[in-house]
């Protein structure tokens, strides 16, 4: 199963116009260092028990650090039959721009 992705420019522009969930499924100290604002927590590691309220019929977009666990949420996510969801490419180092664009 592919895991749709978007860059961090996207990403943007999407919350800019609105409607966008960003979920941060980082662990509760990551989260504590930092986060995209108006951005809800759903760690990796509480997967299933803690889930972000609102994800049916909404545009979400699912973000780690680098974008490997986001990843494999957001298959996880598509695994249960939610659509709309996106992985963001690179994580918050990518937002923060500390990855290289290619």
């Amino acid at each position: 199963m592919k895991v749709p992705s978007i860059g961090v420019d996207e990403v943007r522009e999407r919350m800019n116009s609105g409607g966008v969930l960003l979920v941060d499924v980082r662990e509760l100290e990551e989260w504590r260092e930092g986060r995209i604002s108006g951005a809800v927590h759903a760690p990796l590691s509480k997967f299933g028990e803690v889930m972000p309220q609102g994800l049916a019929g909404r545009e979400v977009v699912v973000y780690c650090q680098s974008g490997r666990r986001s990843a494999q949420v957001v298959k996880r996510l598509m695994g249960m039959g939610y659509r709309g969801v996106s992985n963001m490419k690179g994580g918050l180092e990518a937002w923060h721009g500390e990855l290289v664009r290619g």
